[in-house]
């Protein structure tokens, strides 16, 4: 079989190398997911929808869509997950979470599921899409010594290697650039979240009105903090700007990204 699959590979390869220029790129992409489809044992249907899972430092995972080989934005879906959960645990919660919803709501079932991740992800995905009867084919992409994305694995662990500088791996590899994208956009914006409301918040007198101003005015809580009172003072009472000037010096150490 998996000779057949690099059979496939080198043909496609060879196809793409001495194509038309007038073939339509959709189509070039049908292909390379039709070779994705042989390697992983897929029975392509229409367009084929496909979920790429990814689990950001245990603490979140992001999940993107791709319909007619296109992100399908409004299907893009995060997941906070329990914080100090090892890959294991942590890509069995958001299967669970997303995939028992997909079964209790009746939702659209992907054709394929690509996981973010080799041995370990693929086999604690297995394991709940097993626990929740549901047959989606399920593969994953597995990292070289130098975590560089060099292979597929299907659900049964057998590794299919991928051509660099193939279209194949391309179209992988921008999946794997939006999913991560969206995740670490994320996880900067609760970073952020995070700074803010401790910095600003629980400061007398300074309300979600003033906070606001403030953030409007001045951007980011570091240029807030290098305001003197009289500046500070210029959009809020002088009380409340007193109090917000002391406590950002107490907390001058602290650091925070711009």
């Amino acid at each position: 079989v998996i000779a057949f699959v690099l059979i496939l590979l080198v043909a496609f390869a060879l196809i793409l190398k001495y194509r038309s220029p007038k073939v339509p790129v959709k189509w070039l992409v049908y292909g390379v997911l039709s070779v994705i489809a042989g390697a992983v044992g897929l029975h392509l249907t229409g367009w084929v929808p496909v979920n790429f899972v990814y689990v950001l430092l245990g603490v979140l995972a992001a999940m993107v869509v791709y319909k007619d080989f296109k992100p399908s934005k409004k299907d893009y879906r995060l997941f906070k997950l329990e914080e100090g959960a090892d890959d294991l645990k942590s890509m069995k919660e958001v299967m669970y979470r997303r995939y028992f919803r997909v079964l209790s709501e009746n939702l659209e079932r992907p054709d394929l599921i690509i996981v973010d991740g080799a041995r370990i992800q693929i086999e604690a995905a297995k394991e709940i899409l097993t626990s929740l009867d549901l047959d989606i084919t399920l593969c994953g992409l597995g990292k070289d010594d130098h975590h560089n994305t060099a292979y597929l694995m299907d659900a049964e662990l057998n590794k299919i290697d991928i051509d660099p500088d193939s279209n194949l791996f391309f179209f992988l590899a921008s999946m794997q650039d939006e999913v991560h994208r969206f995740a670490i956009n994320y996880h900067k914006k609760l970073r952020q979240k995070n700074m803010y409301r401790s910095k600003l918040d629980g400061i007398e007198g300074l309300g979600e009105k003033s906070r606001l101003k403030l953030l409007r005015k001045y951007k980011t809580i570091t240029n807030i903090s290098r305001q003197s009172v009289e500046e500070l003072s210029t959009v809020l009472p002088s009380k409340v700007a007193e109090r917000l000037y002391n406590s950002l010096r107490e907390n001058e150490n602290d650091t925070e990204p711009e």
